[in-house]
């Protein structure tokens, strides 16, 4: 289990001694496994932190806490990978296009 002691560095030991060391369990659940809070918010938790993964937005210094944050923010890492796939195949559709005016020049010089 990822949670026990033995997985924390002697860096995190010092500061959970000192009681200054908070986990994202502890940040996100006020309890070490979750287990208190309510099964929605477990679950949004669980996709946030998928989508996050999944479209490399990454985790930085402000993150969503609240069931409202994350929802809005998957859905905008959602908008935002549609848009990312919008452009690049409107890109490929203009390259490609390019390339058939070239093969018809091609052709009528043949």
């Amino acid at each position: 289990f990822f949670s026990e002691d033995d997985w924390l560095t002697d860096y995190e030991l010092s500061r959970q001694a000192a009681g200054d060391f908070v986990t994202w369990q502890h940040s996100m659940f006020d309890d070490v496994n979750g287990l208190n809070a309510p099964l929605t918010e477990r679950y949004m938790a669980a996709i946030y932190w998928s989508f996050t993964t999944m479209t490399t937005v990454g985790y930085g210094d402000i993150s969503a806490n609240s069931v409202a944050e994350r929802s809005f923010a998957i859905l905008g890492m959602i908008f935002g990978g549609f848009m990312l796939s919008a452009i690049i195949s409107k890109l490929v559709n203009i390259m490609d296009e390019s390339n058939l005016q070239q093969l018809a020049q091609r052709q009528k010089m043949i």
